[in-house]
């Protein structure tokens, strides 16, 4: 048994298929996980607004953004990285698209880290397992 802090990761994608494989692969391994996972942008916001107004404030240790919602994901990214009290959460888009204009609106939108769905399974849980031990592990420690 770990004596870790349980680590907290908001995961905004609309896909069940995705939002299940990616919860399960993030919540495995040595360093517990609780995955919150919400649909779309306004939800996202709502969450991220409630909890900052929390006393006392908390906010998820990583943001995972499926850029393709049903409403715009750039502006739960936008909100992230222009609010003070948000913008030291990584955020990592995570998209199907290869797009190269999505990938430069996430760097204009100053995303962590821009990312495409692999659509084989074991690929996937891997590039999930892999993100979550680089930005709540390796990269945490270097803050």
């Amino acid at each position: 048994m770990s004596n870790q802090q349980e680590r907290h990761i908001l995961l905004v994608e609309d896909n069940a298929a995705h939002a299940k494989l990616a919860s399960l692969a993030l919540t495995q391994g040595d360093l517990p996980c609780c995955v919150h996972n919400v649909t779309t942008a306004s939800e996202a916001i709502a969450y991220l607004h409630e909890n900052a107004a929390a006393s006392p404030p908390t906010a998820p240790d990583l943001v995972i953004l499926d850029l393709n919602l049903p409403d715009d994901a750039t502006e739960v990214l936008h909100l992230l990285k222009h609010d003070l009290k948000l913008i030291t959460i990584p955020v990592v888009v995570l998209t199907t698209s290869q797009s190269r204009g999505d990938f430069e609106k996430s760097c204009r939108l100053f995303a962590n880290s821009h990312l495409i769905k692999p659509l084989d399974g074991a690929r996937f849980r891997e590039l999930m397992a892999t993100l979550k031990h680089y930005w709540l592990s390796i990269h945490d420690q270097t803050i």
